[in-house]
């Protein structure tokens, strides 16, 4: 006998019922209203079923790009939601963040490898303000890359938790590999300097 079961629920919106045709499925077409919601039934639908079948966790995906469809009363009040959002052009690869969040539950941001506050500032203009954020730090630099910053150095995770209004900032992929250039220490003190040595926290 299962004691607990978690499920996984992840939509594409081609293939859910009755959307046949582009101008359902892409930002600016037509029915693309019409699509969102019987993506959001669909998914609910699945929700309910998973529910039925004893899952006591759901987590929603919304796995259509550009994985902006769902709207905030959109997900079932008993499942969490998690949005992956990938921003561009990339130094090396694209640039994947996600937002997990649910009726009545903290909202998580998650960056990706991403060194441009000013795509923090495009998030934090959808997102904001989060109750945690984890932010990859570390300054890692390779010459290949013409020692471009490929994610955040101590400074700019500071400068991302106050535009993001993070209560909470989990300091993440900051040490162990060699092409970092700044340690735990680094992100500590730029954050003490910022005056939000408070919202840090260990990872």
């Amino acid at each position: 006998m299962v004691d607990a079961m978690r499920a996984h629920v992840s939509a594409d919106m081609e293939g859910v019922t009755g959307l046949a045709g582009a101008a359902d499925v892409q930002p600016g077409g037509r029915d693309y209203g019409r699509g969102r919601s019987m993506m959001a039934e669909d998914m609910d639908a699945a929700v309910r079923g998973a529910l039925a079948a004893g899952a006591h966790e759901i987590l929603v995906h919304d796995a259509h790009v550009p994985t902006r469809d769902l709207r905030p009363g959109d997900p079932h009040p008993r499942a969490a939601c998690a949005e992956t959002t990938e921003w561009g052009p990339p130094v090396a690869e694209a640039i994947r963040t996600v937002r997990v969040t649910g009726s009545g539950l903290p909202t998580v941001y998650i960056s990706g490898d991403n060194a441009s506050l000013d795509v923090v500032r495009e998030i934090a203009a959808r997102y904001a303000p989060v109750d945690t954020a984890v932010l990859f730090a570390g300054a890692p630099r390779l010459s290949a890359l013409d020692d471009a910053l490929l994610v955040l150095d101590g400074q700019g995770a500071a400068a991302a938790a106050q535009l993001l209004g993070a209560r909470r900032v989990v300091a993440a992929h900051v040490d162990s590999w060699a092409h970092f250039t700044e340690t735990r220490r680094d992100v500590e003190t730029a954050f003490e300097e910022a005056g939000l040595a408070d919202r840090l926290r260990s990872a």
